[in-house]
């Protein structure tokens, strides 16, 4: 009790008020000296972190492009066969030797990715099949130096290396297999020697791989080959995984405020880390701040000491202006002149003085103004009444009155006021004034039914409010009529439910939403399309769960690009639903124009277009493809070789069509039937397409005739090719019912020409050579 009445004295706050500017004044000096100092620290610390990641990053760099130049220049001069491979393999290995010590084992592929031999050789490791394996198909295809994602071994994993490869070709550049070799990334010579650099007390440095998003070297090897963090517990690795490189200040996974550097390496996408904790950073800025607020709160102590010292004898005057105010209702105004010499108390004693003169004056006044709110209530459309805290009636204005059902009642006075009101919302009301009288609530509203004699009941809105300025608690009622408002909600209710009878009733999906495109209402077809359910959805945005994009390009579209596009009754859209699932739809998409609240919402109509759509699809395929290969029809090869022809790329490029005849054809359908002929004519469409290129083009014209379109393919390497496809026609036999089948093919080949604008000329100039080579022997490839 003590303090709190020394703590409300002006003496005291005074002396607060000085201590206080003071020590406000400490702080903020401290403060900018803090932050100076504080951002010089981390300045250096940032300079330390980038220049230790920056070394570090270099040296990764150079072991890495080391093994990559000595393993591919090491086999740059071989060049086995398919078939020879398996036993060079071993002598590849053997010449392999003087830099077997850069890796921790060196592996031979053949093309179908089955390992061939390997040096040291391990356990299951020889006959292991990769094809699927990322490194062996990227190499296969690109016929270039490859480094692999950092990944486990099949025949233990619990090794966890990266493997660097060099693809092995044939004379002609064809892909015959691959020379590998492995690096456990915790070997002595790649990472592990990392262990030894430290960063202060508790900082490391860490790899991470950006495309497989793993974690590649920590000094904790609980965390290593673990996927990394989200976005959202370390913003700064995702943003260095990006591309970003620089230096920050961020807070990581384990919640943990960290310096860090990160930057990528040039040889593999990898990205060097170093990170620093902020404690430890700051540590001699923190312990130099202890020191300064020891100090500022001595100098505060000694400060209120002093300054309550001498208010004590400056705030006297106080005291005797408090014992002049007491008698003042009894001496009048004079006992206050001349209270002191100081301008501010006495300037106090002038207004006390002051206010009592006017306080007769002011209830004068307010006799009036009561008045004139009485008057103003009693012409009110509105009922007000005024009642004390029992609930008894003091005053109701003549509205309330034909509310209340009083209007010919003199006796109104004292009676409970509830008792107009209909008795099954007794409870409720009673609820409400206990809450206005416990809960400290100031005004509740609430609807509730009157009895009045005119009808069964009147509906109305009902406002209760304390009176506070009272000395005994009394509270104000206003009263409106709402019956009618009630019997049009009403109405309007039972319409909004037939209208929803209507939209279930509807077979088509059908979404209403917001002028901000916020989910109002769907029907249960809509539910099913979208995969969602109806309470999840509401009130969320529409495109939380579903987009379109036109079925030509993909790309979705914006609200107002979709209302531009929709102008018509009808359109085609694919939906990509929450789940990632791409639903072909027939779209009707409504904007409402009424004057209301209405105004801007959308109406989504939304018909399944699936079914259709892959009619559609199955027609154009019959119309440009062979059904028995396959392979692309008459049809098809002309338009692909028109759009060719027509492209604006052509300058500068060799591409060839070639037509494939098979020799003596008709004999193995005289003999052995249809049936082994159509075999036959699938067998050369497989051996056509597995010697022909992703970019190439190859199509059954009709009978036995087939024809060849390469893209971008020199006079050398078509040759080449197809004289590999013929090679292999010729080597291929077919047995039925014991009898071996065989054909062998004519081939006519033309480059195209900068003149040639239409299919007919070169098609003429390859069928001419294809003629050539039956009349020379058959099983021979004329061009020309």
């Amino acid at each position: 009790m003590l303090a709190s009445r020394f703590g409300r004295t002006l003496k005291f706050r005074v002396a607060l008020l000085t201590v206080v500017l003071g020590m406000g004044s400490l702080v903020l000096i401290g403060w900018f000296n803090f932050q100076a100092a504080r951002a010089e620290i981390k300045n250096e610390r940032f300079r330390y972190l980038s220049d230790l990641v920056e070394r570090i990053a270099a040296d990764i760099d150079q072991r890495v492009a080391v093994r990559q130049r000595l393993l591919a220049s090491s086999v740059r001069t071989l060049h086995p066969t398919d078939a020879a491979l398996p036993q060079m393999a071993e002598g590849i290995l053997t010449s392999l030797r003087p830099i077997a010590p850069l890796f921790d084992a060196l592996v031979v592929y053949d093309r179908h990715g089955i390992i061939l031999a390997d040096e040291p050789a391990s356990a299951g490791r020889r006959g292991l099949d990769i094809h699927d394996r990322d490194y062996f198909i990227e190499t296969r295809k690109s016929l270039r130096p490859m480094i692999s994602v950092p990944l486990r071994t099949r025949n233990n994993p619990k090794r966890r290396i990266v493997v660097f490869t060099v693809p092995l070709t044939d004379p002609h550049g064809q892909f015959v297999g691959m020379v590998g070799g492995s690096l456990e990334l915790l070997s002595v010579g790649f990472f592990r020697d990392l262990e030894s650099i430290t960063i202060g007390n508790s900082g490391y440095i860490t790899v991470n791989a950006v495309r497989s998003r793993l974690n590649i070297y920590h000094p904790d090897t609980s965390r290593v080959f673990e996927p990394l963090p989200s976005a959202a517990s370390s913003p700064a690795l995702n943003r260095a995984l990006g591309g970003w490189q620089g230096v920050d200040e961020t807070t990581i996974s384990t919640g943990e405020r960290m310096l860090v550097a990160y930057r990528p390496l040039r040889q593999v996408d990898w990205v060097v880390g170093g990170l620093l904790p902020v404690g430890e950073a700051y540590e001699p800025i923190y312990s130099l701040a202890e020191r300064y607020i020891a100090f500022a709160l001595g100098m505060m102590l000694v400060v209120l000491l002093l300054v309550s010292w001498r208010l004590k004898h400056i705030l006297r005057p106080l005291d005797r202006l408090k014992s002049n105010i007491l008698t003042l209702p009894a001496s009048g105004n004079s006992v206050l002149a001349g209270i002191s010499d100081y301008d501010e108390l006495q300037s106090v004693a002038d207004v006390v003085a002051r206010a009592w003169s006017e306080r007769d004056t002011m209830e004068a006044q307010l006799a009036r103004s009561e008045a004139f709110f009485r008057a103003l209530n009693e012409a009110s459309p509105l009922g007000v009444f005024v009642v004390d805290d029992r609930g008894k009636l003091n005053y109701v204005n003549r509205a309330c009155k034909r509310l209340f059902g009083y209007e010919n009642e003199v006796e109104w006075h004292g009676r409970h006021w509830n008792e107009a009101v209909h008795p099954l919302d007794h409870e409720r009301i009673r609820a409400l004034a206990r809450s206005l009288l416990a809960d400290g609530e100031t005004l509740v509203k609430t609807e509730c039914r009157l009895i009045n004699g005119q009808r069964p009941f009147l509906n109305v809105e009902l406002r209760l409010c304390r009176l506070t300025y009272e000395a005994e608690p009394r509270f104000l009622g206003v009263v409106m009529d709402v019956s009618e408002q009630e019997e049009t909600r009403q109405s309007l209710m039972a319409e909004r439910e037939r209208a929803m009878a209507i939209l279930e009733s509807i077979g088509d999906a059908v979404v209403l939403t917001s002028h901000l495109d916020e989910i109002e209402y769907l029907n249960q077809p809509a539910e099913a399309l979208l995969g969602v359910r109806a309470q999840d959805t509401l009130g969320r945005p529409l495109y939380s769960f579903a987009s379109f994009s036109p079925p030509e390009n993909g790309r979705p579209l914006s609200i107002q690009r979709l209302e531009s596009l929709v102008a018509h009754p009808f359109c085609e859209m694919d939906m990509m639903t929450k789940d990632a699932r791409v639903q072909p739809v027939v779209l009707t998409l409504s904007v409402i124009a009424a004057v209301g609240s209405m105004h801007g919402y959308r109406v989504y109509v939304l018909h399944d277009d699936s079914a259709r759509r892959e009619r559609e699809k199955a027609h154009r395929w019959e119309a440009n493809h062979d059904p028995l290969t396959g392979l692309l029809n008459r049809r098809g090869y002309l338009a692909s070789l028109s759009g060719l022809l027509a492209g604006p790329d052509r300058k500068g490029r060799n591409d060839a069509i070639a037509l494939i005849d098979l020799d003596h054809f008709k004999a193995v359908n005289d003999h052995a039937g249809h049936g082994a002929g159509d075999q036959l004519l699938q067998d050369v469409a497989g051996i056509i397409q597995s010697r022909l290129r992703s970019s190439d083009v190859a199509a059954r014209l009709g009978g036995d005739e087939f024809a060849l379109l390469l893209f971008n393919c020199r006079l050398d390497d078509a040759r080449a090719l197809i004289e590999a496809v013929r090679g292999q026609i010729e080597a291929h036999v077919l047995e039925v019912a014991g009898v071996s089948l065989s054909v062998t093919a004519s081939v006519g080949m033309t480059m195209l020409r900068p003149d040639d604008v239409v299919p007919a000329d070169p098609i003429e100039r390859a069928d001419q050579r294809c003629y050539l080579a039956k009349n020379a022997g058959r099983n021979r490839l004329v061009t020309g």
